[in-house]
């Protein structure tokens, strides 16, 4: 087992580490910003070996920030980058992007939401993962796999020049290079996504808002706070709080969520997300991708499209397909939220899952929920301006049974999941969690600043009974 590289875990220590001169992040290819730092090899005591037993305590921590250190060479960390040149066909920090998807938006936010299939996909692959070590509370695990992941939270942050990329973590994504490492697991899970926060001044969009959905009874993913320090060849910098996501498609979410780990799992993304039009190669499968069978998917489509003449049997025929009333949940939470880089708007951000082995309905999952409570480009209350280009709204809302049900779990809410006093402490209490890593960030490594932060977490204090009180001047019209 090799040594742990004098890993401080107080963040007092990280600190210090990324707010001298000499680590800070000064530009340049390769280097990620600066030199010095400690040196990535010798010192400390030895490292437990990481667990690869199951725990969402240890992986997922709700009371605490988890404190992970990210060790790779200088040469991998260049590899990164330069993929990353190639794949956008620009500098880091140039300002803009060359890529498939072409520059970003206004404002910081690439693309823009409009009905008919709005999303823009600045890349054509993903970027390549490279080997690194982890290390957290003492434990280490080698040879993990690394990359950079995203679509607008990488491209914007590539091109301002933000290191806090978001991350990908795959645990065996190098066991044919190490076979001792075969199925190797952190904590028990194969994979973490680790969301950047990039357009959320108070760092707690992605986990609050799969809070609200969970406590709505939407099957959500598990999230944490995670504190990140990375050390790359001679440099270590801290790159700040991320938010760690469980990943639907992994075995520990089916198992957990659906009682079973063998289900088709989809994310589909393009045109085919719409559910106006139907593209197997835009459905993303990622489980038994081996097996050419779309049978469940193209259930859900024939019946949505079908002639709804006849309300009853049209509603019964799409619900042998598709959890329409874990749909609506989904709808109604979404709604009260404001989040429009969502169905509706954006034809992306969401997992279909396999009901159950013995099931083939397809379950909504929610998924990325960083423009969470953002209401400037929030669709209405009511989705009157949804056109027949998102079925899965004007559709729905239109026939009466499923309009009446989305009325009723839009007031449901505010009682328990978005209660407003309740919602309020949730917000103070993990500012207070968090504030220490996310004032701690350094230039370069950050989007947001100390009076930003402040100020977005007073107006989440205030969201829910501000939204509550919309909703139902709403719904009393």
């Amino acid at each position: 087992m090799t040594r742990l590289f004098g890993y401080g875990v107080a963040l007092s220590i990280m600190v210090t580490a990324c707010g001298d001169d000499s680590t800070s992040s000064s530009g340049g290819s390769g280097g990620g910003g600066g030199g010095g730092g400690e040196a990535a090899s010798g010192g400390g005591e030895a490292s437990e070996a990481g667990s690869w037993e199951l725990s969402y305590e240890q992986a997922f921590p709700q009371d605490r920030v988890l404190e992970l250190r990210i060790e790779l060479s200088a040469e991998n960390w260049a590899a990164m980058l330069s993929d990353m040149e190639e794949l956008t066909s620009s500098e880091f920090g140039s300002g803009n992007m060359g890529g498939p998807g072409g520059p970003p938006g206004g404002g910081g936010q690439p693309g823009g939401g409009q009905a008919g299939g709005g999303g823009i996909e600045f890349f054509s692959r993903d970027p390549i993962y490279v080997p690194a070590r982890l290390v957290v509370d003492g434990a280490a695990w080698d040879n993990v796999g690394l990359r950079f992941k995203g679509n607008s939270s990488l491209a914007s942050s590539w091109s301002g020049g933000i290191y806090k990329m978001p991350l990908r973590i795959k645990m065996d994504a190098f066991e044919q290079e190490y076979p001792e490492l075969a199925d190797q697991r952190f904590f028990g899970f194969k994979s973490i996504s680790l969301a950047n926060g990039w357009s959320d001044a108070s760092l707690l969009h992605e986990k609050l808002a799969t809070e609200v959905f969970a406590a709505a009874g939407v099957r959500a993913p598990a999230t944490a706070f995670y504190a990140v320090t990375v050390q790359h060849g001679e440099a270590t910098n801290y790159f700040g709080l991320y938010t760690a996501v469980e990943l639907p498609d992994e075995k520990t979410f089916l198992e957990g969520q659906f009682g079973s780990d063998d289900l088709n799992v989809y994310k589909p993304e393009g045109d085919a997300a719409t559910w106006a039009s139907y593209d197997e190669e835009e459905l993303g499968k990622k489980t038994n991708e081996t097996a050419a069978d779309f049978s469940d998917v193209s259930a859900l489509y024939a019946n949505l499209q079908a002639d709804r003449s006849d309300p009853a049997a049209w509603r019964t025929d799409l619900e042998s397909s598709f959890d329409v009333d874990g749909y609506l949940s989904w709808l109604a939470v979404n709604t009260a939220l404001g989040d429009w880089d969502q169905y509706g708007q954006m034809s992306h951000n969401y997992y279909l899952v396999q009901a159950a082995e013995d099931d083939a309905r397809l379950v909504w999952v929610p998924w990325d929920h960083t423009f969470a409570f953002s209401l400037q480009k929030a669709s209405s209350l009511g989705h009157d301006e949804i056109d027949e280009s998102w079925p899965l709204i004007r559709y729905l809302l239109d026939d009466e049974v499923y309009a009446a049900a989305y009325r009723e779990k839009l007031a449901a809410v505010f009682d328990e999941a978005l209660a407003p006093s309740e919602f309020s402490q949730r917000v103070q209490e993990a500012s207070e969690l968090i504030s220490p890593y996310a004032l701690a960030e350094q230039s370069g490594f950050t989007f947001t600043s100390s009076s930003e932060f402040q100020q977005e977490v007073d107006e989440l204090t205030s969201f829910a009974s501000t939204r509550q009180t919309s909703v139902e001047t709403f719904l009393s019209q």
